[in-house]
């Protein structure tokens, strides 16, 4: 992974930890911004079901092709066999 300072690990921080459910009041205060629409403008992004499915299947796809002895295919026929 590439390191892109500590403004973008703060975004992916406000952004997983609403993703697990934790409230935008609490992630403000987890980051300390004084109004919570900061956190939520700024620090919390977010994706539709349909895109994380639309990017989920485009990673496997490519997993599959470079790496096929990881895929989700070649690893779910293993188990069933």
């Amino acid at each position: 992974m590439q390191w892109h300072g500590w403004h973008g690990f703060r975004r992916g921080l406000g952004t997983n930890l609403y993703r697990l459910g934790v409230s935008d009041k609490t992630i403000q205060q987890i980051l300390r911004h004084a109004d919570v629409s900061t956190t939520t403008g700024f620090y919390i992004k977010t994706a539709s079901e349909d895109a994380r499915a639309g990017m989920e299947k485009l990673e496997n796809s490519l997993v599959a092709r470079k790496w096929p002895e990881f895929s989700t295919v070649a690893v779910a026929s293993e188990v069933v066999n």
